[in-house]
Protein backbone atom coordinates (compact mmCIF):
# COMPACT_ATOMS: atom_id res chain seq x y z
CA UNK A 1 0.00 0.00 0.00
CA UNK A 2 1.75 3.10 -1.20
CA UNK A 3 -0.42 6.00 -0.14
CA UNK A 4 1.19 9.34 0.47
CA UNK A 5 -1.15 10.62 3.14
CA UNK A 6 -0.69 13.25 5.75
CA UNK A 7 -3.14 14.93 8.09
CA UNK A 8 -2.91 17.91 5.73
CA UNK A 9 -4.06 15.78 2.78
CA UNK A 10 -6.96 14.46 4.82
CA UNK A 11 -7.85 18.00 5.88
CA UNK A 12 -8.04 19.06 2.24
CA UNK A 13 -10.89 16.59 1.72
CA UNK A 14 -13.00 18.00 4.51
CA UNK A 15 -16.18 19.60 3.38
CA UNK A 16 -18.44 22.39 4.47
CA UNK A 17 -21.81 23.42 3.22
CA UNK A 18 -20.16 25.84 0.80
CA UNK A 19 -21.18 24.96 -2.72
CA UNK A 20 -24.08 22.85 -1.46
CA UNK A 21 -26.61 25.68 -1.45
CA UNK A 22 -29.68 24.64 -3.37
CA UNK A 23 -29.44 20.91 -2.73
CA UNK A 24 -32.85 19.50 -2.02
CA UNK A 25 -33.53 17.91 1.36
CA UNK A 26 -32.63 14.24 0.75
CA UNK A 27 -29.34 15.17 -0.91
CA UNK A 28 -28.53 17.65 1.85
CA UNK A 29 -29.22 14.88 4.39
CA UNK A 30 -26.63 12.67 2.68
CA UNK A 31 -24.21 15.59 2.56
CA UNK A 32 -24.68 16.26 6.27
CA UNK A 33 -24.06 12.59 7.05
CA UNK A 34 -20.72 12.99 5.25
CA UNK A 35 -19.74 15.64 7.79
CA UNK A 36 -20.27 13.23 10.68
CA UNK A 37 -18.53 10.38 8.86
CA UNK A 38 -15.56 12.63 8.01
CA UNK A 39 -15.07 13.52 11.66
CA UNK A 40 -15.01 9.83 12.52
CA UNK A 41 -12.60 9.08 9.67
CA UNK A 42 -10.28 11.87 10.85
CA UNK A 43 -10.14 10.29 14.32
CA UNK A 44 -9.55 6.83 12.85
CA UNK A 45 -6.78 8.11 10.57
CA UNK A 46 -5.00 10.00 13.34
CA UNK A 47 -5.11 7.08 15.78
CA UNK A 48 -4.01 4.55 13.15
CA UNK A 49 -0.96 6.63 12.35
CA UNK A 50 -0.15 7.13 16.05
CA UNK A 51 -0.25 3.36 16.58
CA UNK A 52 2.52 2.96 14.03
CA UNK A 53 4.80 5.07 16.22
CA UNK A 54 3.45 3.86 19.56
CA UNK A 55 5.62 2.22 22.17
CA UNK A 56 5.25 -1.56 22.06
CA UNK A 57 3.53 -1.68 25.45
CA UNK A 58 0.75 0.72 24.26
CA UNK A 59 -0.04 -0.85 20.88
CA UNK A 60 -2.63 -3.36 22.11
CA UNK A 61 -4.52 -0.67 24.04
CA UNK A 62 -4.52 1.68 21.04
CA UNK A 63 -5.53 -1.09 18.64
CA UNK A 64 -8.50 -1.84 20.90
CA UNK A 65 -9.44 1.85 20.77
CA UNK A 66 -9.03 1.85 16.97
CA UNK A 67 -11.33 -1.15 16.71
CA UNK A 68 -13.96 0.64 18.82
CA UNK A 69 -13.73 3.66 16.49
CA UNK A 70 -14.03 1.38 13.45
CA UNK A 71 -17.13 -0.32 14.90
CA UNK A 72 -18.73 3.07 15.62
CA UNK A 73 -17.91 4.23 12.10
CA UNK A 74 -19.37 1.10 10.55
CA UNK A 75 -22.59 1.51 12.53
CA UNK A 76 -23.09 4.98 11.08
CA UNK A 77 -21.79 4.30 7.60
CA UNK A 78 -23.89 1.16 7.04
CA UNK A 79 -27.14 3.12 6.89
CA UNK A 80 -25.57 5.86 4.80
CA UNK A 81 -24.12 3.45 2.23
CA UNK A 82 -27.42 1.58 2.07
CA UNK A 83 -29.25 4.82 1.26
CA UNK A 84 -26.89 5.38 -1.63
CA UNK A 85 -26.64 1.80 -2.91
CA UNK A 86 -30.29 0.80 -2.50
CA UNK A 87 -32.06 4.10 -3.20
CA UNK A 88 -29.98 6.93 -4.70
CA UNK A 89 -27.93 4.98 -7.25
CA UNK A 90 -30.88 2.94 -8.61
CA UNK A 91 -32.91 6.13 -8.99
CA UNK A 92 -30.06 7.75 -10.90
CA UNK A 93 -29.85 4.72 -13.21
CA UNK A 94 -33.25 5.76 -14.56
CA UNK A 95 -31.47 8.76 -16.07
CA UNK A 96 -28.01 7.45 -16.93
CA UNK A 97 -26.08 4.29 -17.63
CA UNK A 98 -24.65 2.59 -14.58
CA UNK A 99 -21.49 1.54 -16.45
CA UNK A 100 -20.64 4.84 -18.15
CA UNK A 101 -21.39 7.24 -15.35
CA UNK A 102 -20.09 8.35 -11.96
CA UNK A 103 -22.23 5.60 -10.40
CA UNK A 104 -19.84 2.84 -11.52
CA UNK A 105 -16.87 4.63 -9.95
CA UNK A 106 -18.72 5.33 -6.72
CA UNK A 107 -19.95 1.74 -6.40
CA UNK A 108 -16.40 0.51 -6.97
CA UNK A 109 -15.15 2.85 -4.24
CA UNK A 110 -17.80 1.58 -1.82
CA UNK A 111 -16.65 -1.99 -2.50
CA UNK A 112 -12.95 -1.13 -2.28
CA UNK A 113 -13.35 0.69 1.04
CA UNK A 114 -15.41 -2.21 2.44
CA UNK A 115 -12.69 -4.67 1.35
CA UNK A 116 -10.05 -2.68 3.22
CA UNK A 117 -12.20 -2.53 6.34
CA UNK A 118 -12.95 -6.26 6.11
CA UNK A 119 -9.22 -7.00 5.74
CA UNK A 120 -8.51 -4.84 8.80
CA UNK A 121 -10.88 -6.97 10.89
CA UNK A 122 -9.38 -10.21 9.55
CA UNK A 123 -5.92 -9.11 10.66
CA UNK A 124 -7.11 -7.76 14.02
CA UNK A 125 -8.98 -10.98 14.78
CA UNK A 126 -5.90 -13.05 13.94
CA UNK A 127 -3.43 -11.03 16.02
CA UNK A 128 -1.44 -12.60 18.77
CA UNK A 129 0.64 -10.85 21.35
CA UNK A 130 3.19 -9.46 21.26
CA UNK A 131 2.09 -7.48 18.24
CA UNK A 132 4.82 -7.23 15.64
CA UNK A 133 5.67 -4.20 13.54
CA UNK A 134 4.74 -5.93 10.30
CA UNK A 135 1.17 -6.54 11.49
CA UNK A 136 0.89 -2.93 12.69
CA UNK A 137 2.06 -1.63 9.32
CA UNK A 138 -0.45 -3.83 7.52
CA UNK A 139 -3.31 -2.72 9.79
CA UNK A 140 -2.42 0.95 9.37
CA UNK A 141 -2.14 0.47 5.61
CA UNK A 142 -5.65 -0.94 5.27
CA UNK A 143 -7.18 1.68 7.56
CA UNK A 144 -5.37 4.52 5.79
CA UNK A 145 -6.40 3.27 2.37
CA UNK A 146 -10.06 3.01 3.44
CA UNK A 147 -9.97 6.55 4.87
CA UNK A 148 -8.37 8.05 1.75
CA UNK A 149 -10.84 6.25 -0.54
CA UNK A 150 -13.85 7.41 1.46
CA UNK A 151 -12.71 11.02 1.88
CA UNK A 152 -12.20 11.34 -1.87
CA UNK A 153 -15.43 9.44 -2.47
CA UNK A 154 -17.44 11.91 -0.38
CA UNK A 155 -15.92 14.80 -2.32
CA UNK A 156 -16.94 13.21 -5.65
CA UNK A 157 -20.48 12.68 -4.45
CA UNK A 158 -20.77 16.25 -3.19
CA UNK A 159 -19.19 17.91 -6.21
CA UNK A 160 -20.53 15.67 -8.99
CA UNK A 161 -23.24 13.19 -8.06
CA UNK A 162 -25.43 15.25 -5.74
CA UNK A 163 -25.64 18.23 -8.14
CA UNK A 164 -26.51 15.85 -11.01
CA UNK A 165 -29.25 14.18 -8.94
CA UNK A 166 -30.46 17.59 -7.76
CA UNK A 167 -31.00 18.70 -11.35
CA UNK A 168 -32.45 15.42 -12.68
CA UNK A 169 -34.87 14.24 -10.01
CA UNK A 170 -38.46 15.42 -10.04
CA UNK A 171 -40.10 16.83 -6.93
CA UNK A 172 -42.00 13.54 -6.55
CA UNK A 173 -38.74 11.57 -6.72
CA UNK A 174 -37.14 13.84 -4.13
CA UNK A 175 -40.12 13.36 -1.81
CA UNK A 176 -39.99 9.59 -2.33
CA UNK A 177 -36.25 9.58 -1.64
CA UNK A 178 -36.70 11.59 1.55
CA UNK A 179 -39.50 9.27 2.74
CA UNK A 180 -37.37 6.21 2.00
CA UNK A 181 -34.36 7.71 3.80
CA UNK A 182 -36.53 8.32 6.86
CA UNK A 183 -37.92 4.77 6.66
CA UNK A 184 -34.40 3.38 6.38
CA UNK A 185 -33.20 5.50 9.32
CA UNK A 186 -36.02 4.10 11.45
CA UNK A 187 -35.48 0.53 10.31
CA UNK A 188 -31.69 0.57 10.68
CA UNK A 189 -31.66 2.80 13.75
CA UNK A 190 -29.53 5.49 12.14
CA UNK A 191 -27.35 7.26 14.68
CA UNK A 192 -27.01 10.52 12.73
Amino acid sequence: MNFETTPHNIYLFRSTREGQVGLKVPLMLLHDEHITLRLQLDSIYELANRIERAPLDRRKEWLDKLTRLMVEFEAKSLCHLSKEEELLFPLLVRYMSRENSPIAVLEYEHDHAKQNIRRYYEIINGLSTPINTSAINEIVGYVTEAVVILMDHFRKEEQVLFPIANSLFTQAEMEWLQDEFERMDGWMGSAF
